[in-house]
């Protein structure tokens, strides 16, 4: 089958499109049409956390004109937020406002998630490489590093350090003083210390940049250089062409001087300075000599991961991302997994026969999974409010393969499987938006219970059936001979009243040996 995709990624700098042909026979995609417009969504960040009602309706008006790109080609498309977004305080309304008036989704996506799409499309355009591959992406306003060898990603890491946020920061009159220039330096070095100590420690044999900066950077070394000026997976740039082109910017003195560098993109001239001082930093202290450039990021590995989440090729499974991601935060907390599996599987019982009653879809199912699984990791800290602290947790914790607002109601439903039932004097529930509340409250009616089926830790129920009726539900819990259950019904009869308010029926429960 082909098909075409649309991956948008509305970014720091810029709203940046791409629309690929994607052959599901040969796992290939082909790209058939690129659109850009510099819109600085991250301009005003640093002063008041907002983006401004002129660069929203600006991106409006762009993401209006996208869609009918894509729609002239019946594209699957794929949104994504960015650092500018993902930190903006008005970043709620951005989204509701976007979806409203252009009827596309923007997923805000963590800096680690961002870092996993950019090795994903980073990646394809390798060889075969068995050996460790360190990706470095800088852009508007962070910059991801990621080991990897092959499709493994071994380390990733996100910094606030990015040519916007740092120009807003050190440069905004376009000049270039000393000591703006070494308090950017000190500011890189400091910030690069625990990373380079990392990513040391792990090492590498390769290093592969991609984005705006490196991609530009390229072309100023080839321009000095007289090479050529397409971009190819053997196209590199050394330490010293780095600190040659750091020397000719800041002798430049002012943004508008360094119009006189060969091969400098006019439009990116404003942010290049703190771009190539963070190139710098990153070759000084990470020992770098040479950096190969890749022109696939981020937007292609939202394409190749947007084939996966479609089930357009069939190689690879977008869940066992996930799964691996989730058991290894399971394993770093110390979670009794026996117990967690255990929810896990009862919870997804009980909603298997339900859902086509209520109309639950796939997508909550994997919801009820995930957050079933750490409902208790807030245990690690205190068993008071334990449920609390699994929200913050799971909120923050660096959990691969979900966007932020998946989080968000994953975090949501574990932190209600116990005490209180979402209300909207609870902040992080008041701020998910109604249809993202309904299924906070369905699913956790449901892990509620099935947390209560398993009180004792001791995994008893071997399965449960939910014989239906008009106002009541009575579930049935097979068992082995010997085995009494009254703790763990005792536990569900104690949560069953939220699955009852949401549901709008009686639940009982009976013990049944199998």
């Amino acid at each position: 089958m082909i098909r075409y995709i649309a991956a948008i990624d509305v970014g720091t700098n810029s709203v940046h499109m791409i629309i690929a042909l994607a052959d599901t026979s040969t796992n290939i995609i082909n790209i058939v049409d690129k659109e850009r417009e510099m819109l600085r969504l991250g301009w005003g960040l640093g002063a008041n956390k907002q983006i401004s009602q002129q660069t929203i309706n600006k991106t409006i008006k762009t993401l209006i004109k996208f869609k009918k790109i894509c729609y002239s080609k019946n594209a699957i498309i794929r949104a994504v937020g960015t650092s500018a977004v993902r930190e903006a305080k008005n970043s709620d309304y951005f989204i509701k406002k976007i979806k409203n008036e252009t009827g596309i989704n923007i997923e805000v996506i963590s800096g680690v998630e961002e870092a996993r799409l950019i090795y994903k499309g980073i990646i394809n355009t390798l060889p075969l490489y068995d050996k460790n591959i360190l990706a470095i992406d800088i852009g508007g306003g962070s910059t991801e590093f990621i080991i990897g060898c092959k499709e493994k990603i071994k380390y990733s890491n996100s910094l606030k350090m990015g040519t916007v946020r740092f120009t807003e920061k050190y440069f905004k009159n376009k000049k270039f003083k000393n000591k703006d220039i070494e308090r950017c330096r000190r500011d890189i070095k400091g910030m690069l210390i625990p990373v380079c100590r990392d990513i040391k420690s792990l090492g590498f044999e390769k290093v592969i940049g991609s984005s705006g900066t490196i991609i530009n950077t390229l072309n100023i070394s080839n321009k000095l250089r007289s090479e050529k000026l397409s971009i190819q997976f053997d196209d590199f740039f050394t330490k010293r062409d780095v600190f040659k082109i750091v020397k000719l910017a800041i002798n430049a003195g002012e943004v508008s001087k360094m119009l006189k560098i060969p091969g400098i993109d006019k439009k990116r001239i404003d942010i290049y300075l703190p771009g190539i001082l963070i190139l710098e930093g990153i070759f000084r202290q990470f020992g770098i000599n040479k950096m190969f450039v890749s022109n696939y990021a981020l937007r292609e590995g939202l394409l190749f991961d947007t084939m996966e989440r479609f089930q357009l090729i069939g190689s690879k499974n977008p869940l066992n991302l996930k799964n691996n991601s989730i058991n290894s935060i399971l394993n770093t907390f110390k979670v009794d997994k026996k117990h967690a599996y255990q929810t896990a599987k009862i919870a997804l019982e009980i909603f298997d026969q339900i859902k086509d009653k209520y109309n639950l879809n796939e997508q909550e199912r994997s919801f009820l999974y995930f957050a079933a699984l750490l409902h208790d990791i807030g245990l690690t800290i205190s068993h008071s409010k334990h449920h609390i602290h699994s929200y913050y947790i799971i909120r923050n914790a660096d959990i691969i393969g979900f966007t932020e607002n998946e989080k968000e109601i994953i975090a949501n439903i574990a932190r209600y499987h116990r005490k209180s039932h979402p209300k909207l004097k609870h902040l992080e529930y008041l701020k998910l938006d109604i249809k993202s509340r309904q299924i906070v409250k369905r699913l956790a009616g449901i892990l509620r219970i099935a947390d209560g089926l398993d009180r004792m830790h001791s995994s008893l129920i071997q399965s449960v059936k939910v014989i239906r009726g008009r106002k009541n539900f009575c579930i049935e819990l097979n068992h082995k001979p010997n085995i009494k259950l009254d703790a763990d019904i005792w536990g569900a009869e104690t949560k069953k009243y939220l699955f009852e308010e949401v549901y709008g029926v009686k639940v009982s429960f009976q013990s049944r040996i199998k």
